[in-house]
């Protein structure tokens, strides 16, 4: 995977982690306006916040070998 296109993901991440914790911490809670406020779209934030998990994490069961094994082979 090109470095540059594995940045935007974590960025991306970073960013819905982000809304994520201004969600949990404000003092009137609003999923439209922490995801507008970081730029997330809503129905990511609302799944995250309701228990999915990112496609990465979700995808890595579905993975025969390891991230190291895959690498001791190569």
């Amino acid at each position: 995977m090109p470095v540059i296109k594995e940045r935007k993901k974590s960025e991306a991440e970073a960013t819905l982690q982000k809304a994520i914790y201004h969600y949990q911490h404000s003092d009137a809670p609003s999923i439209p306006a922490s995801a507008e406020k970081h730029g997330v779209a809503y129905p990511t934030l609302r799944g995250r916040l309701q228990g999915r998990v990112s496609r990465e994490v979700g995808h890595r069961k579905l993975l025969v070998l390891t991230e190291y094994e895959e690498k001791s082979i190569v």
